[in-house]
């Protein structure tokens, strides 16, 4: 009895994950970094297995995100072209795919199959991700002590910086692979950044590097005075995006856009 019910369940959650999914994303804002994709139902009532997306469903990707399809836990493609795209790497088959309708029935025979050996339950998973490439504006800094600043007429002086940055993902790979990863929701700027004046790990390394790069400004570097540094936030960024390349762009994908000095 036992076999018989996996069979059949095996057939039915099969005969379910048959129909092509839609998924899109509304904007993201400047909260969620990363979310997962939910397939769109407008009318009808598509119900297969939530973690199964059969090849050749449609994604409709918006303007300022970028598109990550992972297979079995491995990132099998992406885009940041906005549009209409059709997944063609799925591992779960479906007659009304890219590959032809006898094609696709072949190879739905050999999931039933591999249902079967499993209980009836799919051994695959698929999921969509969408990344967040909007500048990631108003992250607030303040320097807990004065910093040492070798200014090009008073020499050897301290400062204190506040101020904001921002921040923006180009990498949504990398991204994806080193701070994300495969969630089951949505991964937020706060898990990356902190919140209410707990510097998180992102934040910190900001702070720790702020000094490296004001010696870039100062005498030995662009001879900025320091009453003049609020005026160079273009050059201070570039001098930030330098000694973070390592941690930032190769680490975690991302770069700093902006640099607000008040």
């Amino acid at each position: 009895m036992g076999l018989i019910k996996a069979a059949i369940q095996a057939v039915g959650g099969n005969l379910r994950d048959q129909y092509l999914e839609f998924f899109t994303c509304d904007s993201l804002g400047q909260e969620v970094l990363l979310r997962r994709g939910a397939k769109v139902v407008r009318n009808g009532s598509n119900k297969g297995d939530a973690e199964i997306i059969s090849n050749g469903s449609k994604i409709a990707v918006p303007e300022g995100t970028a598109l990550i399809l992972v297979d079995n836990g491995r990132v099998v493609d992406f885009t940041t072209e906005p549009g209409m795209y059709t997944w063609d790497t799925s591992s779960a088959p479906t007659c009304f795919g890219t590959s032809g309708f006898l094609d696709g029935v072949k190879k739905s025979c050999g999931d039933i199959w591999n249902r079967i050996k499993a209980g009836g339950e799919a051994l695959t998973q698929q999921r969509v991700y969408f990344v967040n490439m909007l500048e990631m504006v108003d992250n607030k800094f303040g320097t807990a002590a004065p910093l040492p600043y070798d200014d090009p007429t008073y020499r050897g002086i301290y400062i204190r910086m506040n101020g904001t940055f921002s921040f923006k993902i180009v990498d949504p790979v990398t991204f994806f692979k080193n701070i994300a990863g495969n969630v089951a929701g949505e991964y937020r700027r706060d898990e990356l950044m902190g919140k209410n004046g707990q510097p998180g790990q992102a934040k910190a390394e900001f702070l720790m590097y702020l000094g490296e790069a004001l010696n870039k400004m100062g005498a030995g570097g662009e001879e900025v005075q320091y009453n003049r540094l609020q005026s160079q936030q273009v050059k201070l960024a570039k001098y930030m995006n330098e000694v973070l390349d390592e941690d930032w762009l190769q680490g975690r994908g991302m770069i700093v856009e902006k640099v607000a000095v008040m």
